[in-house]
């Protein structure tokens, strides 16, 4: 049978605020992450929810890696599968790539921006295109 923590031990488990708790919670339901709830609605977490939240919390120790993204990571690469089995690397890997697209991309649009603004006949050309 597995063993089910409340916010408060989980809490002390990882070292944060029950609020903490409470709020990584809240974004991992929204992101469509399922957390058990009794009959009154007070969350129940079973070992492999602690190994998601601890995750939580060592991927937003990293540069450029905001709560939002790491629980994105979490909730994407859980997809049903025991969550110890995935290492640090494995997310590391996966968050390089994901930071390395996202700069390629800002880098791209701001070289766009910066032809238009250096050529408005160019940006007048391209619309007339389009």
């Amino acid at each position: 049978m597995n063993k089910i923590y409340s916010a408060k031990k989980v809490s002390f488990l990882l070292g944060i605020q029950n609020t903490t708790v409470r709020k990584y919670s809240q974004l991992l339901e929204k992101s469509g992450y399922h957390i058990h709830k009794n009959d009154l609605g007070h969350r129940g977490f079973f070992d492999k929810d602690v190994i998601v939240l601890r995750k939580i919390i060592e991927l937003t120790k990293h540069p450029n890696m905001s709560l939002e993204d790491a629980i994105n990571v979490v909730v994407s690469m859980d997809s049903g599968m025991d969550m110890s089995k995935h290492d640090t690397k494995r997310y590391m890997r996966t968050i390089k790539g994901y930071l390395k697209s996202s700069r390629t991309l800002k880098n791209n649009n701001w070289n766009l921006i910066k032809n238009c603004y250096n050529s408005p006949k160019n940006v007048m050309n391209i619309w007339q295109q389009s």
